[in-house]
């Protein structure tokens, strides 16, 4: 900037009769080239993770203007393998995939005490990355985005006794997670704790393992969020086929904490036997599409308050459908929950609970749809959709067709889908900046700089590589 002002400053000619006077106008041009600047270009902390993301998580910076880290193999670890980028990732880092397959892990997966790191699933070829037989652990991070993988974990290659969920998210500030599918978890397919700023957007959560190698028994728990550090949006996922916690919101406030926000919306739950738990929080509850299957007890409320202290819980429900249920439960949601509770846990009465208005998400609010609509689109496009498998197709025609069962095993229902691998050829992208060489000529960058990923052309404040990452995947909204 100094140097562009310089050189503006320089060519000017000032009908000005003294040195003084001549500062004066000078440091007045500066002022303006630098209030146009700061009017152009935005502020890169205010610069969305991505078009299209949204809710309490939307500011996840990621790897924006760092490092590059291709995975160029699917290898467990070394040189290449995903596990080797994000154990050495420091400071900023994007990993995109030049590989396609399925890659066996031989142990959990950590993410942890890590800033600022993109994990961009959306550049692998073909039908993408699916990660199995371990675990998935986010935690102790801040600003993690984490875009268009599987993981599907299953029985194999584990003692009995073992019970893992899919995916741990601990303890984590500025996060976003959107379109991974998640499946066949031991004890869950998801597990949040202690998290601030997270959004979980177009996931798909399907088939939880019931009677498995859980210590307690029979478990096939969805998902569960709890002891929420900070404000939570949950929107346009998909909840399918598990035994309990469909979701459990919210839940393990402690007494006398605070009553942050989960806003939870425009979400498909389909095929439930336990209920949706509602914790002790400020909650909406809103848009959400309740459509019952084979294991579900219709006359069954599909709500259930759920938590060791509910002093705190409020809550507001509107515009949610429940799919050939009660007529009471579409007419007036709030009759769709149980109160009461069971197993030690607190109870509440509709009165205490119901909030006369929505809770304010102020710039963090989801636009509004309705629940019809944002069945259609999530059965359209969540989970990992750049290219679906055959577990997700499964999944989603099951939900049409109202069909499926709490399962045991993946090899109930095929186990992983079996798809070739795919590698990038060399000159894909020769100067490994993480773009197509293609891309970058089309749109004026040099296929031979890979400086260039990180500078900024544009006023939204995104960077070349984060424009091509960008350019993969359009916001459902837009398709």
């Amino acid at each position: 900037m100094g140097t562009a002002i310089d050189s503006i400053l320089s060519g000017m000619h000032f009908a000005c009769h003294s040195h003084l006077s001549y500062r004066i106008l000078a440091w007045s041009t500066v002022t303006i080239l630098l209030s146009i600047a700061s009017e152009s270009w935005a502020d890169p902390s205010r610069t969305p993770a991505f078009p299209g993301a949204e809710g309490f998580g939307k500011y996840a910076e990621g790897g924006r203007g760092g490092a590059i880290y291709h995975v160029t193999n699917l290898k467990d670890s070394g040189p290449g393998s995903l596990r080797h980028g994000i154990k050495n990732s420091n400071g900023p880092t994007t990993i995109v995939f030049d590989v396609s397959g399925t890659l066996t892990l031989k142990s959990p997966l950590l993410v942890e005490n890590k800033s600022h790191l993109t994990i961009a699933g959306q550049t692998s070829p073909g039908k993408g990355i699916t990660l199995r037989d371990h675990n998935v652990t986010i935690k102790d991070s801040k600003h993690i985005i984490v875009r268009y993988l599987r993981i599907r974990l299953g029985d194999e290659n584990k003692n009995q006794g073992l019970s893992p969920d899919v995916m741990t998210v601990n303890y984590n500030d500025h996060l976003i997670l959107d379109h991974l599918s998640l499946s066949w978890g031991i004890d869950g397919n998801s597990d949040y704790r202690g998290n601030s700023n997270m959004t979980l957007q177009w996931l798909i959560y399907s088939e939880a393992l019931n009677s498995s190698l859980h210590h307690k028994g029979p478990h096939a728990m969805a998902t569960s969020l709890r002891d929420c550090f900070g404000n939570t949006t949950l929107h346009h996922n998909i909840y399918s086929t598990s035994r309990n916690r469909h979701p459990t919101l919210g839940s393990g406030v402690k007494k006398g904490g605070t009553n942050w926000i989960v806003d939870f919306r425009n979400c498909v739950n389909f095929n439930w036997r336990g209920e949706t738990n509602l914790g002790g929080l400020k909650m909406n509850v809103v848009g959400n599409y309740y459509r019952p299957g084979p294991s579900t007890r219709r006359t069954q409320r599909p709500f259930r308050m759920k938590d060791h202290d509910t002093s705190l819980a409020k809550g507001f429900a509107s515009g949610n459908i429940f799919d050939e249920m009660p007529i009471a439960f579409n007419e007036d949601n709030y009759t769709a929950i149980t109160y009461t509770n069971e197993g030690g846990y607190m109870a509440t009465t509709r009165q205490r609970w119901e909030a006369p208005r929505e809770f304010d998400c102020g710039e963090f609010a989801i636009p509004p749809q309705d629940a019809q609509t944002a069945y259609e689109i999530c059965l359209k496009h969540s989970g990992c959709s750049r290219v679906r498998d055959t577990v997700d197709n499964r999944v989603i025609r099951n939900i049409r067709e109202r069909k499926g069962t709490v399962i045991d095993s993946q090899n109930d229902v095929g186990g992983w889908d079996r798809y070739e691998s795919e590698h990038r050829p060399a000159d894909w992208d020769k100067d490994r900046d993480g773009i197509a060489d293609t891309w970058e000529r089309e749109h004026g960058l040099n296929p031979d700089d890979p400086d260039d990923r990180n500078h900024v052309s544009n006023a939204a404040g995104y960077t070349n590589l984060e424009l091509y990452l960008n350019s993969l995947c359009p916001d459902p909204r837009d398709l």
